[in-house]
């Protein structure tokens, strides 16, 4: 007996193949259908830096949602995730464009930002700048343009609980020149630690306790720690508070000077290229199931 006819005449072997299938109680489409459920599109779909288990997560919903029958159901809903994962990816790209806007548009020493109050003329929202010569370090005004509304509220209360302290010393300073250790305790632990490393920058740093300084050594130290506190430390402090303050305002700016329409312009025509293929592809699958469902009910 040639090899062919063997075939021919051999029966299935129990288990295997659609009888086993049919024997089950699984037609062979709806076994096909779960063979191929893992996804057709996932393993191409997904970049190595991105979550499978979120993609998976997103199309178990889809089908969960639209509940596929056959392969062609299937395939809508796969088209329908991989859309949808594509749109979180723009949204991922418009992010980074704003980001790299705003790194490019704040690396200058130091950045002019007009403070002022929103006004409405003609019916149209503007900045209203105050000052125009108020200079802001970049990375202050960086860090401010990154904040949240309740993050920026936070920072300014730390703020001005800071410079409460400052002032009480100083004043601490003005009212009994003689008293180092007071004034020094009085000082917030970062102030401290800043006038530590100030201090033994002084030529006539001594190492001597201050318990052993004479009256006039001490008036001369607390001197100089009174202008280091008023014209660097106080004013820095200030044009923190204001940056703060005026959180919102700079925020806008510095998304404004961010822009760049050419880069977003072809997000947006992603983004309408993405749109019509949801549609498109949900449309053909509300159309499909409906049919089947009419084929299903005329039976």
């Amino acid at each position: 007996m040639t090899r062919r006819r063997v075939r021919k005449n051999q029966k299935p072997v129990d288990g295997g193949g659609d009888t086993a299938n049919a024997e089950a109680g699984e037609a062979p489409e709806v076994a096909t259908v779960n063979a191929t459920h893992h996804g057709i599109l996932s393993r191409h779909m997904v970049l190595n830096w991105e979550d499978a288990a979120e993609y998976e997560a997103l199309r178990e919903t889809l089908i969960a949602d639209y509940q596929p029958s056959g392969l062609t159901e299937l395939h809508l809903v796969e088209e329908l995730t991989s859309t949808m994962w594509r749109y979180r990816r723009l949204r991922l790209a418009e992010a980074a464009a704003y980001q790299s806007g705003l790194s490019d548009s704040l690396t200058d020493t130091h950045t002019v930002i007009g403070i002022g109050m929103q006004v409405s003329a003609l019916g149209i929202t503007a900045l209203a700048p105050v000052s125009d010569e108020l200079q802001l370090p970049s990375d202050l005004v960086r860090q401010a343009a990154r904040l949240s509304s309740q993050e920026a509220e936070k920072s300014l209360s730390a703020v001005e609980a800071r410079i409460t302290a400052i002032e009480i010393s100083l004043d601490m300073i003005n009212s009994d020149p003689s008293s180092y250790d007071a004034v020094y305790n009085s000082l917030d632990e970062e102030t401290k630690n800043l006038w530590d490393d100030k201090f033994l920058d002084f030529e006539d740093y001594t190492d001597v306790d201050s318990e052993e300084w004479t009256e006039d050594y001490i008036a001369y130290i607390l001197g100089k720690m009174y202008q280091w506190i008023y014209y660097q430390v106080l004013q820095d402090l200030r044009k923190i508070k204001v940056t703060f303050e005026n959180h919102e305002i700079i925020k806008q700016q510095a998304i404004g000077s961010a822009f760049d329409p050419a880069a977003l312009e072809k997000l947006a025509r992603y983004e309408v290229q993405l749109d019509r293929k949801f549609e498109r592809t949900l449309s053909m699958l509300v159309k499909l199931q409906e049919i089947r469902r009419n084929r299903e009910a005329g039976q």
